[in-house]
């Protein structure tokens, strides 16, 4: 009787099938953690700014109310009551370009967010949806009370 060595056609095959089935389910799993990461980056650039505003218009930075413009892809600090888009003071965050600013609900509607000195509170309260670009149906709030609180969902 004769003993063969090695290994069959099907078993390098099987082999190879299940190393494909866990390759394709850690990579899936790596795509929705990289997903995941640069949602909540750019909800928290957006939080940080809108915080780093109020902050600066409760101490009075310079005698000046600050305030907070949205564009899809950019989130403006700005110094004073109105935006001026080519202030060189404005301090200009870029938001990742695998996601966007969706959506900016607002009461009285517009894109800019301007907080009261000493109170910190607003009149320009609401939401602001920041979605994927690859997937639009997956995204986050950042909501601005009129107290001037903000936080993220």
């Amino acid at each position: 009787m004769q003993i063969k060595k090695g290994f069959s056609l099907f078993e390098i095959l099987l082999s190879i099938a299940i190393i494909v089935v866990i390759l394709f389910v850690v990579i899936n799993l790596f795509s929705n953690y990289n997903k995941k990461q640069v949602l909540d980056n750019s909800v928290e650039k957006v939080s940080s700014l809108l915080k780093e505003a109020r902050s600066l218009t409760i101490s009075s930075k310079d005698d000046n109310s600050y305030g907070v413009h949205f564009e899809q892809d950019v989130v403006v600090l700005f110094k004073g009551t109105t935006y001026i888009s080519d202030d060189p003071n404005n301090k200009i965050n870029q938001i990742d370009k695998k996601a966007f600013i969706s959506e900016i609900n607002l009461n009285g509607g517009g894109d800019n967010v301007i907080f009261q000195r000493l109170t910190g509170k607003t009149d320009y309260y609401g939401t602001v949806k920041i979605s994927l670009t690859s997937d639009v149906l997956n995204f986050k709030t950042v909501s601005i009370y009129q107290t001037g609180v903000v936080e993220k969902n």
